[in-house]
C-alpha cells in the first residue's frame, strides 16, 4: 500500500511537472509573435496645390515588422491595390485608411489623414528662382529697300517669382504669366512660357511680327 502511494504521488509530480513546461513554451512563442508589430509607413512623393482646385498627390506604402508576403486592402479610396506608388487628383482633405496582412494573417488598420493647404503645397515653389537664359532676338528692320530681320543671341538673367495672385508668377518683378495649366503659363504677348525640369521655354512676339525674344532659361538658384 505504501508503495502505491509513494508510486502515485511520484506520478502527480511528473504529470505537473510536464504542464508547466508546456505552458511557458507555448507564452514564450506568444511573446515573439507580439515583438514582431506591423508598421506602415506613408511615403509621400508630391503634394502640389494648383489654382483650378485641384491637388496633384504621389504616394507610397512601406511595410515593416510582422512577415512578408504583405496583402493590401484598401477601404478609402477603395480604387487602389497593393502598396504603390500611387498617383491622386483630389479637391478635399486626403483621407486614406487601408488594411494590412501579413504571411500569419495577422492583420491591422492603418488610417491617415492630410489635410490640403494651398500655401504649404503651392505649386509655384518648384518655379521661383534666378534662371540664366539664352536669349534669341529678332528684329524687323524697315529701309529703302523694304525690311529684313535682324538676329543675335546673347545671355541674360530672368528672375520668376510669386505674385500676389495665386494664379499667377512674376518675371523680373514686372511680366505677370498666369496659369494655364501645370508647367504651362500664358502672358501679354507671350506666346508659351513653358517649365521642364528646372529649365523654361518663354517666346514674346509682337503680334504684327515686328519683333521676337525667345528665351531658353536654365534655374542657377
Amino acid at each position: 500500500m505504501k508503495t502505491r502511494i509513494i508510486f502515485l504521488v511520484s506520478l502527480l509530480i511528473l504529470v505537473v511537472s510536464s504542464c508547466k513546461k508546456e505552458t511557458k513554451a507555448i507564452a514564450t512563442e506568444n511573446a515573439a509573435l507580439t515583438d514582431s508589430e506591423m508598421n506602415v509607413v506613408l511615403n509621400t512623393e508630391e503634394l502640389t496645390c494648383y489654382p483650378n482646385d485641384s491637388t496633384s498627390f504621389r504616394f507610397n506604402l512601406q511595410t515593416s515588422g510582422g512577415e512578408g508576403p504583405y496583402t493590401y486592402t484598401w477601404k478609402t479610396p477603395s480604387s487602389l491595390s497593393g502598396s504603390g506608388p500611387f498617383s491622386m487628383q483630389v479637391k478635399n482633405d486626403i483621407v486614406l485608411e487601408v488594411d494590412v496582412k501579413d504571411s500569419h494573417n495577422l492583420t491591422k488598420t492603418f488610417y491617415y489623414a492630410y489635410a490640403i493647404d494651398p500655401l504649404k503645397h503651392d505649386y509655384r515653389d518648384k518655379y521661383t528662382g534666378v534662371y540664366n537664359c539664352e536669349l534669341d532676338t529678332r528684329i524687323m528692320v524697315i529701309d529703302t529697300t523694304g525690311y529684313h530681320y535682324d538676329y543675335s543671341t546673347t545671355t541674360t538673367t530672368l528672375t520668376l517669382k510669386k505674385s500676389p495672385n495665386f494664379k499667377s508668377m512674376l518675371i523680373d518683378s514686372t511680366t505677370e504669366i498666369t496659369f494655364y495649366n501645370p508647367d504651362h503659363f500664358t502672358g501679354p504677348r507671350i506666346h508659351g512660357f513653358i517649365f521642364a525640369t528646372d529649365s523654361f521655354y518663354m517666346n514674346n512676339m509682337h503680334p504684327a511680327g515686328t519683333y521676337s525674344y525667345t528665351y531658353n532659361g536654365k534655374k542657377i538658384h
